[in-house]
């Protein structure tokens, strides 16, 4: 018997996810997630082994939604494993310097800081990148010929379907 975390944010998101499944066989689970599988399994058509994976991934989205809520997620299935006694704890800097991953609802914010990184990396390619590669092909034309003519032939060769032979002969 494995209860849910947050047994009431479960049976939203269960209820959300199977709406041909009665409120009332949910809430009589309460949380025992051994039973819900048994509950979902008698009201769909998914085996019992999906529906714990489900289920499953359910609990954890429910405990980020208590989370986010500002409700402690008490420990159970979805739970973070907390380090053991032989982990190294992060150092004083780590904690300090770390800041914790925003939550889910701040996509805006994380698109932002992907955008901005993206203009940086776009600064530092050269503008003049066509011209700066025509100058070396011009400097080395032996190479760029050779070069162009071998990709030449591999195309030829993928395209082609290679040297065709007469079976006549």
């Amino acid at each position: 018997m494995t209860i849910a975390p947050d047994p009431a944010g479960l049976a939203r998101l269960i209820l959300e996810e199977w709406p041909q499944v009665p409120a009332d066989a949910v809430a009589r689970a309460g949380g025992d997630l051994d039973r819900l599988v048994e509950v979902l399994a008698e009201h769909t058509d998914h085996t019992r082994a999906l529906l714990r994976l489900q289920l499953a991934e359910l609990v954890l989205v429910a405990e980020r939604m208590a989370e986010m809520a500002g409700q402690p997620a008490r420990p159970g299935v979805g739970a973070r494993p907390r380090p053991g006694p032989g982990a190294s704890a992060p150092s004083a800097d780590a904690r300090e310097g770390a800041r914790p991953p925003p939550p889910l609802g701040d996509v805006d914010l994380l698109l932002g800081q992907v955008e901005a990184y993206l203009w940086e990396l776009a600064r530092a390619v050269p503008y003049d990148i066509a011209s700066a590669s025509a100058r070396g092909a011009r400097r080395h034309l032996g190479v760029s010929l050779s070069i162009s003519a071998a990709i030449g032939f591999l195309v030829g060769l993928f395209i082609g379907g290679g040297v065709k032979r007469d079976a006549d002969t």
